[in-house]
């Protein structure tokens, strides 16, 4: 399962069949996938995401196995996924929005996420709520002002959190992704008994790939709980 022509969508599809039963994603409370639960949720949400018209797609969410289904929906459309922090200030978000031409985003915070997009002036054409798993997230369509040519084969714009200034886009393709994670594979040696407990946001990309990627790639289980739960509060605040 490490060969360099392996990718994670693959790998999931391979281990739906090879063990159905194996519990691919663990989240709040009883909340589990198995491998074969993750490809069917993979497709359903790929077919949702494909007829919103997504051009870019924004994630506004906390650790969950939602967040990961829509982050590997978008992968099988090859639609460029920008990761939006819940530490960013409402000034950070809207850049990231504006700079990379986010037009859906998928919030579980929608009152919240509407108040800022409402108070930068951005407009929303659509609102629509939907169940991803045991999940409701809603899916705000927003008007895009300018149209930002990615490099061709853009799978994800991972922002800085622009410290000295604004949030810096990094853009990556699918090949560079699942390299990276091929490489975190080898170096770990994780197998499809391990279990990885992410502390980090999923919209951090070392954790992204570490604690999703990698752990889809053995076959193991990935346990995506939100951040109150493991003690994380902020970008650095963690009580073990």
């Amino acid at each position: 399962m490490n060969s360099q022509n392996q990718s994670i969508l693959t790998a999931i599809a391979q281990f739906a069949v090879k063990s159905p039963h194996k519990i691919a994603l663990q989240g709040k409370a009883t909340e589990t996938l198995t491998y074969a639960d993750l490809a069917i949720s993979i497709e359903l949400v790929t077919y949702r995401l494909k007829h919103a018209s997504a051009m870019v797609l924004g994630l506004a969410m906390d650790n969950s196995p939602t967040w990961a289904i829509a982050d590997l929906a978008a992968m099988e459309l090859n639609l460029p996924v920008v990761p939006l922090p819940n530490f960013f200030s409402a000034e950070q978000t809207i850049h990231a929005i504006d700079d990379a031409s986010v037009n859906v985003v998928l919030s579980d915070q929608p009152i919240l996420f509407k108040q800022m997009l409402d108070a930068h002036g951005k407009k929303i054409l659509q609102e629509k709520q939907y169940l991803i798993e045991d999940k409701i997230i809603t899916q705000f369509t927003l008007e895009a002002k300018k149209v930002t040519a990615l490099p061709n084969g853009t799978a994800k714009i991972t922002y800085t959190s622009g410290t000295t200034g604004k949030p810096k886009g990094v853009c990556l393709d699918t090949c560079a992704l699942n390299q990276v994670a091929l490489s975190l594979l080898e170096a770990t040696r994780a197998r499809p008994t391990d279990r990885h407990l992410s502390i980090l946001p999923l919209s951090t990309l070392l954790e992204n790939i570490a604690g999703l990627y990698v752990p889809l790639l053995a076959g193991a289980t990935a346990i995506l709980k939100p951040s109150a739960q493991v003690g994380l509060s902020g970008a650095t605040g963690l009580n073990i």
